[in-house]
């Protein structure tokens, strides 16, 4: 949502940085700044199906981090991000749409979750994908 005194607008006019939620009605600006204020919304669907994690290869590694991996799966955008137990992964490189590059961060040893985030915030996750040891 974008805010202007102007009937003009540009990125510095965002008021909401997130979504608002689908079947919303109405917005309640408080305190607005502009005596007559202006707004622009968007409302779009996603028209990409979120991330599959479906392996890591590798899917073992030390708890110290520093493993080289292939996560593989469907859905990844340029830009996605890779979680292995809620820790961003470093090295991150976006193959294709079915690989991502990176490499594992460090962490408790345990199998732990390895998370794709799509920069539209879409995710997929692979429940016990990568087992530190």
């Amino acid at each position: 949502m974008y805010r202007s005194d102007t009937p003009f607008f540009d990125p510095s006019d965002k008021i909401n940085p997130t979504p608002i939620a689908s079947g919303t009605t109405s917005y309640v600006d408080v305190n607005p700044p502009c005596g007559t204020c202006y707004y622009r919304v968007w409302n779009y669907q996603l028209d990409t199906p979120p991330p599959v994690v479906a392996a890591v290869v590798p899917g073992t590694g030390p708890a110290a981090g520093g493993t080289a991996v292939q996560v593989f799966g469907t859905g990844f955008l340029s830009g996605a991000k890779v979680y292995f137990g809620g820790v961003l992964a470093a090295n991150i490189t976006v193959v294709s749409g079915n690989l991502i590059a990176c490499t594992t961060p460090a962490h408790a040893a345990g199998a732990v979750e390895a998370k794709v985030q799509n920069t539209n915030g879409q995710e997929g996750a692979l429940a016990n994908g990568f087992n530190y040891q």
